[in-house]
């Protein structure tokens, strides 16, 4: 076992340790704790149990029927296997339809926001592996490996604070495209994860494919994730620019494009069956493109980025950071200033991970710059726009929540450098008072469990109108 006698030990590596780790890009902080306390199993448990409380207290939150929205129309989608206006939730659509083939404990609407619940608490552990990865893959020196039991531990407080965020959490309660959005984000930068690892061996490919072919199957939940394009063609080129010239990678991202774009096309057959919610009616190739095309609501994928609708920094900037602040850096809460915990722990992830591996930092702070700025810009926001925007965020935060959990560990490593429990103590009261801080700033705010406004306005509406009426509806692209 090594020894580490200042924090600066704490924070270097043997010249001949790095030359080696430099080559796969995955370097660990060392670690004082004893070898003998990792234990795989328990690590995943406790994944397992930091999910499971996260989807409890979505649970517990959520709506007890429909809300406005999306929620509304998806949940009519799945339960006729229709579809929603463009740009259209397939994947969704048919989850939920399948949820719903299942043994009913609740309405239909409340078991769909249940589920919404689910694919949250999944996010949460996607989240958390992808993090975990990120000091656990081999290095050079057994003996700098953590113990993932402990680690994991702190990593689950960790997290805690991303999950009861305020996106994630009221994502989390209803069901919409939008929950699905964020833990596609987290699965593709588990890919993208595995795919740096393995970028020297001629395998690389499988990984190529996986990354493209959950790119192409977001386009059938609501396309967010496409944002990630521009950092994820930063990230193959800052690891190895030479790659692009294996005819192999070309193919398989071809592949996993074409496999996964390829699934929108059960729309024809959806549409042709005529359900009873068949937006737009994408039944013919015609129909099919100018749905997928957003031609309803001007065409073109709605690729509008000139003129700006609304001032670049005193509204669409500040939209975003408003959104973020309020997901990771409160001070409006019962506890003050342990609200930006989150804030600080991710700062601090992103400066442990430079330390250690500077262009693995590099490649992972382009795609969350990239991919905030890209929805800063394609969505284009007015001034005074009458919905908030922060569920479009949601990639950008993900990918923040690995350098919270990031953080949390680094720190967890430097603290027990002092062998003392009060140290090591005092870092996972900080991080339990920082989940805590979440939710008794968030608590109110996102408890839905006796919201029935949309339900009753619907009701008191079509209660009201005499038989054999037609209500017409619109919605809006965004």
């Amino acid at each position: 076992m090594t020894r580490w006698h200042t924090p600066r030990d704490c924070l270097n590596l043997t010249k001949q340790e790095n030359l080696t780790n430099s080559k796969r890009d995955f370097i660990t902080i060392p670690d004082v704790m004893p070898s003998t306390h990792s234990s795989p199993r328990a690590g995943n448990a406790i994944i397992v149990l930091c999910a499971l409380l996260a989807s409890v207290v979505y649970w517990r939150t959520a709506f007890p029927t429909i809300s406005w929205w999306e929620n509304g129309e998806l949940t009519a989608a799945a339960g006729v296997l229709g579809i929603v206006h463009p740009p259209g939730a397939l994947i969704p659509t048919i989850i939920g339809w399948l949820a719903l083939r299942l043994p009913l404990f609740t309405s239909p609407a409340h078991w769909l926001n249940l589920l919404a619940g689910v694919i949250a608490g999944m996010t949460v552990i996607v989240v958390l592996i992808a993090a975990r990865r990120l000091w656990t893959w081999q290095s050079a020196a057994p003996e700098l490996h953590p113990s993932k039991t402990a680690y994991t531990s702190v990593a689950a407080l960790a997290v805690l604070t991303f999950a009861f965020s305020r996106t994630l959490w009221s994502n989390g309660t209803l069901f919409t495209p939008y929950v699905f959005t964020a833990w596609l984000t987290a699965a593709i930068f588990l890919a993208l994860l595995a795919w740096w690892r393995d970028a020297d061996k001629q395998s690389v490919w499988r990984w190529t494919f996986v990354v493209i072919l959950l790119l192409g199957l977001d386009f059938s939940v609501h396309r967010t994730n496409l944002l990630l394009l521009p950092g994820i063609v930063a990230w193959f080129l800052l690891r190895h620019r030479s790659l692009f010239r294996r005819w192999q990678l070309w193919a398989a991202g071809a592949g996993g494009a074409g496999l996964g774009f390829s699934i929108h096309l059960l729309l024809i057959p959806m549409a042709r069956r005529m359900p009873a919610l068949n937006s737009n009616n994408p039944g013919t190739i015609g129909g099919f493109w100018d749905y997928i095309s957003l031609k309803q609501y001007g065409g073109g994928f709605l690729v509008d980025l000139l003129p700006r609708k609304g001032d670049f920094w005193t509204v669409q900037v500040a939209d975003y950071l408003r959104g973020f602040a309020d997901s990771f850096a409160t001070l409006d809460g019962p506890l003050g200033p342990l609200g930006l915990v989150p804030l600080l722990l991710g700062i601090f992830g992103l400066i442990m991970l430079w330390r250690r591996s500077t262009r693995l930092a590099v490649g992972l702070l382009i795609l969350f710059g990239m991919t905030s700025l890209g929805a800063i810009v394609y969505f284009n926001l007015p001034a005074n726009f009458f919905r908030a925007m922060d569920r479009h965020y949601l990639p950008s935060f993900v990918l923040f929540a690995v350098f919270i959990v990031y953080g949390a560990v680094a720190l967890a490593m430097i603290a027990n450098r002092y062998r003392t429990r009060i140290v090591v103590l005092s870092v996972d009261v900080l991080l339990a008072a920082g989940a805590m801080a979440q939710i008794t700033t968030n608590w109110r705010e996102l408890d839905h469990s006796r919201t029935y406004f949309a339900c009753d306005f619907g009701w008191n509406l079509l209660t009201s109108l005499p038989q054999q009426s037609i209500v017409i509806t619109g919605s809006v692209p965004m």
